[in-house]
Formats: structure tokens, C-alpha cells, sequence
């Protein structure tokens, strides 16, 4: 593995309770200027190249509230379909992922930010 100068180390502490629980999430990411940011949730990919499968882990914490979990899910489908779309130009599939993200959060009683 080569090690290069501007390597930016991306952190994440994970507090448990005695069974092992998240009950605290703190990441820092410099490259985002993210430092010692609380999340009640943590969603993490990575692509296995040998294996050619994703790799993740989700976590969230007993105070991650259902409504707020739901929001975090579609967040992230909205974030997959801007990944697709910027890293293949996949246009009409983002789309469709859009349209989905549009029929959860009406079914999932999601009140988009305005």
C-alpha cells in the first residue's frame, strides 16, 4: 500500500454500554471540515475490490429517534442516486432513484427541509 502525503485520516469513536449498544457516535473529518461532530447514527461503505461486494456498517445510538431514522434512510438513497449520477452519468437511473425517494417519503410520512 503506498502512503502519500495528503492522506486526510477520517475518525470515528464508538461508545458502548456493558452490552455492547452504541449509546455515543463521534466522527471528525477533516477533509469535510468535520471535527468531533455527535451523530445518533453512522452508515459506512466500502468496496470490497477482491470480493466485488460492499462492505458496511450501521450503527445508531437507543436515543436515535424512528422519525429521525427514516429521514436518515432516505437521505441516504437521495445521496446514492447523486453518487450514481456523478460517478457513471447514469442520468435516467438516478431519476428513477429520485422518484422512489419521493413515493418513501410520502409513504414514511417524510416532511422534506425546506
Amino acid at each position: 500500500m503506498r502512503v502519500h502525503d495528503d492522506i486526510q485520516d477520517i475518525h470515528v469513536r464508538i461508545e458502548t454500554d456493558d452490552n455492547e449498544r452504541p449509546i455515543g457516535i463521534i466522527w471528525s473529518a477533516p477533509v469535510v471540515d468535520v471535527l468531533g461532530k455527535e451523530a445518533d447514527s453512522l452508515f459506512i461503505a466500502a468496496w470490497d475490490k477482491e470480493e466485488q461486494k460492499a462492505l458496511r456498517l450501521d450503527l445508531w445510538t437507543r436515543t436515535m429517534r424512528q422519525n429521525a431514522m427514516k429521514a436518515f434512510v432516505h437521505d441516504m438513497m437521495l445521496s446514492t442516486a447523486q453518487t450514481l449520477e456523478q460517478a457513471t452519468g447514469e442520468l435516467e437511473m438516478a431519476a428513477e432513484i429520485r422518484a422512489f425517494c419521493e413515493h418513501f417519503a410520502e409513504k414514511m410520512g417524510i416532511v422534506p427541509k425546506a
